[in-house]
């Protein structure tokens, strides 16, 4: 049995993650999690097909391939299961509450046929989406002030994103 070589593994540097929760129903802890301590903030509910859209309509001036991974929650990979895919898709069963879905772009180094990226990798990179296409529905944090409902219909008005959902959380913090 072999453990996660993700912490010693080199090509870890050149691997971009946007994480996703496939969750049917909102989540507490992710809340509390994302929030860090604030009361106001959005989740955003979107499908798989209209993520892959998004980023397709997008139209990003440096487009790369982009994988989708739905996380395994495992302790150890077998010495079979090493591979960079099941590293970058597999984490620690106490973290499964997540449900997690992974978008990433995979960079190599040179020596094996990669190219200079125009951005640096080691902070990541913005991404070019077409948001009326991603997001179906925003939810409200269940922790949030009454204004802020108004700030986020403000935003969405302003950047003419009428069609989209403002729903409140069913989650009460009691």
């Amino acid at each position: 049995m072999a453990s996660f070589y993700w912490s010693t593994n080199p090509m870890k540097d050149l691997v971009l993650i946007n994480c996703w929760s496939i969750n049917p129903h909102e989540s507490y802890a992710l809340w509390k999690i994302y929030l860090g301590g604030e009361k106001n903030g959005v989740a955003v509910r979107s499908t798989i097909s209209k993520l892959r859209r998004s980023i397709e309509n997008g139209k990003d001036s440096y487009p790369e391939e982009f994988f989708i991974g739905k996380v395994k929650y495992k302790k150890h990979l077998s010495q079979d299961e090493l591979s960079r895919l099941s590293v970058i898709t597999t984490k620690k069963p106490f973290y499964d509450f997540e449900k997690e879905l992974r978008l990433f772009v995979l960079n190599y180094p040179r020596s094996e046929g990669g190219k200079e990226s125009p951005y640096d990798i080691s902070i990541g990179r913005s991404v070019r989406v077409d948001i009326g296409e991603l997001i179906h529905e925003v939810y409200i944090s269940p922790f949030s002030t009454k204004e802020y409902r108004g700030e986020i219909e403000n935003l969405l008005k302003k950047d003419r994103l009428l069609n989209i959902a403002i729903k409140e959380s069913e989650i009460r913090d009691q």
